[in-house]
């Protein structure tokens, strides 16, 4: 994964108890030009908390980086 060279969005819920945060900050570490957006949701932060998840992929998207 250290050789993704493009950025790269990576986003967790808070209580997703299949795919932890820990999980989310680990693929940081691998992925050199990566970011985590940590939701307060679940597995399904898409569904659960799609304001958020909206908002998060149009910071991205615009080049709104928070590493």
């Amino acid at each position: 994964m250290g050789q993704i060279p493009l950025p790269t969005l990576i986003i967790a819920g808070e209580s997703d108890p299949v795919t932890t945060v820990g999980d989310a900050h680990f693929l940081q570490q691998q992925i050199p030009a990566s970011e985590v957006v940590v939701l307060a949701a679940s597995h399904l932060s898409n569904i659960e908390a799609p304001k958020s998840f909206t908002s998060a992929l149009l910071s991205f998207f615009q080049g709104e980086r928070h590493g």
